[in-house]
């Protein structure tokens, strides 16, 4: 029975194993035939897609050539179509002048007549944008003539609104009829995306003072829009400058009539709200309504009005209407919100600095910010690094030199000045903070960064009158040790005085001079300034006798000789006199001998002649 077992298994196994063999070659022939196959299926796909894309050429043939049909079955479409082969003649930037004029020729007989029907065209409308460019003054106005009544469907068309950009460019002529189309849809085009832009290029490129006032005067109210109050017609040609003063908007309606103001201001809030809420606000247009607002809304009504346009303060600064905006939002908004604005300023700041608008907003917020800490880790930290580039630039310098030396007209624009002393009133309400106290907290937080600017570049600032200029208030009105700026001033005095050629002396220097002189005087008469809150430093060293020190006796007597003028003020100046006409007077012949040949200097040499007689 076990045997019968025993061999019943190994018959099993060599059964499985005889199968299985034959298995595999069955799947190898399988695998051959597959292989086969899979090549005859290869060949077979490969005519196919041959026959395929024989069949996708001639379907894109013919698609093409249905798409044609109907264009040319459009109106115009034939005119079109030719007008594009001519267009791409012309607008070649190689195209020679002469060959220009026929081609531009042969574009206007073709198209003349049909004007507007191709500028509405969306793949026509950069053949009409190519005439006004290329185009001759006469061809222009015919191409303006034929769009006449259709400017305002123009300034809302994607296409059709840089066809009318470019009219007013060109077309002088017709500039005052395309301006005043837009009469009485002010509002509603504002609002438009495409339309805003244009009526944004009339109003700050194109509109005499006249027409801006009228543009404008729509955001008063639906009155405003039909009747043009004070404003002249465009055929009334060289008014007289005194009626000038008649066009120039709000204040003149609200002196005639001031019973209309609840209703202007009114009207124009509801204008304004819904451009802020849609953020079309950075059109100058916009800000001229907003300024208006602004200026004599009261209290309340501005302060509202700050938290609807708060976040968008930043946009708004490259404007002379826009950043008096700015300025408004800093006076009537609440700690917290100024200090929201400010933060906003962080990324652009830089570019604030040397807006020629913007940065008065800056210098607004510096006056009215009651928590300097704040304004130290916001606005002065960033400020630090950014001083090299922005003393060296003119408009740049203000916002830095602002803070140390205030409202001075050496620095500051005097438009601006008197835009802040406006606004002084409004600040003393809004603000807390004794403005003096406010400056000097300031003062000190940026002066270590501007005396090491200083003490890193002394010899390039005393070649550079503007750097000069800004480095000598700095050293004078800085708050802090000022001993390692005075070692690097004398260093370079120091050296000069082994130089042969006195000329390049720093005493005899353009910029340099004035620097020194001014600093020594600092020592006796303090400089006199416009800006009452701000005050010289009591911690001042004397700057007179360090750079005494500084230059040799010798080079002194010499100096003395070729007429400079901080000699003069170190002879003059009451702790060092003495010294100087000790080393001086020995030399008093030599002083006469020159200031009778000298051709400039004259005054400084009668000086220095004075002190020692």
């Amino acid at each position: 029975m076990v045997k019968t077992r025993v061999k019943s298994t190994t018959e099993n196994f060599v059964a499985d194993k005889k199968r299985k063999s034959q298995d595999n070659r069955a799947d190898s022939e399988d695998s051959e035939a597959e292989y086969s196959n899979e090549e005859e299926l290869q060949a077979k796909n490969f005519k196919k897609a041959k026959n395929n894309n024989q069949g996708s050429k001639e379907a894109q043939i013919q698609k093409k050539k249905l798409k044609n049909e109907r264009k040319a079955a459009k109106p115009k479409g034939d005119i079109i179509a030719q007008a594009k082969k001519i267009w791409e003649q012309l607008r070649r930037r190689d195209l020679e002048s002469g060959k220009r004029a026929e081609v531009m020729g042969e574009m206007m007989n073709l198209i003349g007549g049909s004007i507007k029907e191709v500028t509405f065209k969306h793949d026509a409308s950069r053949i009409i944008q190519t005439c006004m460019k290329y185009g001759s003054q006469e061809e222009r106005d015919r191409i303006a003539e034929e769009l006449r009544g259709s400017y305002i469907e123009l300034s809302k068309s994607l296409y059709g609104r840089y066809i009318l950009v470019r009219m007013l460019k060109y077309c002088s002529k017709y500039r005052d009829q395309i301006i005043e189309s837009f009469y009485g849809n002010v509002r509603k085009l504002i609002r438009h995306k495409e339309a805003a832009m244009v009526i944004e290029e009339c109003y700050s490129m194109y509109a005499k003072a006249y027409q801006r006032a009228a543009l404008v005067q729509e955001f008063y109210g639906p009155e405003f829009a039909i009747f043009k109050n004070n404003t002249r017609g465009s055929n009334q040609k060289n008014p007289k400058k005194g009626d000038d003063a008649r066009y120039y908007g709000l204040d003149v309606i609200l002196s005639d009539a001031p019973q209309k103001k609840e209703n202007i201001l009114s009207n124009l809030k509801q204008t304004l709200l819904p451009l802020i809420a849609k953020g079309t606000i950075h059109h100058s247009i916009v800000h001229k309504a907003l300024l208006d607002y602004f200026t004599y809304a009261n209290e309340k009504e501005c302060f509202d009005m700050v938290e609807e346009i708060k976040e968008f303060v930043v946009e708004i600064l490259h404007t002379k209407d826009g950043a008096h905006v700015g300025m408004y939002c800093f006076l009537y908004a609440t700690p917290k919100v100024r200090k929201s604005i400010l933060k906003s300023f962080k990324p652009f700041l830089e570019k604030i600095c040397t807006e020629e608008y913007g940065h008065a907003v800056l210098l607004q917020a510096f006056d009215v910010m009651d928590d300097t800490v704040f304004v130290e880790k916001a606005i002065i930290s960033e400020l630090i690094p950014m001083i090299p580039d922005l003393l060296s630039n003119i408009v740049g310098r203000r916002s830095i030199l602002y803070i140390v030396i205030g409202r001075h007209n050496k620095y500051i624009a005097k438009q601006v000045i008197s835009h802040l002393n406006d606004l002084d009133g409004i600040r003393a309400k809004t603000s807390k903070k004794d403005p003096g106290l406010r400056r000097q907290e300031l003062s000190v937080a940026i002066s270590p960064g501007l005396l090491k600017w200083v003490e890193s570049n002394i010899t390039e600032i005393l070649n550079d009158p503007i750097l000069c200029q800004a480095a000598t208030d700095i050293i004078v009105f800085a708050h802090g040790d000022k001993t390692a700026v005075l070692n690097a001033l004398c260093e370079v005095i120091k050296e000069a005085n082994s130089v042969e050629d006195l000329d390049d002396h720093p005493m005899l220097g353009v910029s340099s001079n004035r620097l020194l002189s001014t600093l020594v005087k600092a020592d006796t008469a303090l400089p006199k300034l416009p800006d009452s809150s701000v005050k010289v430093p009591e911690s001042n060293p004397v700057f007179s006798t360090k750079i005494l020190q500084a230059v040799d006796p010798e080079v002194l007597k010499n100096l003395a000789v070729k007429g400079s003028f901080p000699v003069l003020t170190l002879v003059e100046c009451k702790h060092t006199s003495e010294k100087v006409k000790k080393i001086l007077l020995p030399n008093i012949k030599e002083i006469e001998k020159a200031a009778k040949v000298a051709q400039r200097s004259k005054t400084v040499y009668a000086g220095i002649l004075k002190a020692l007689i």
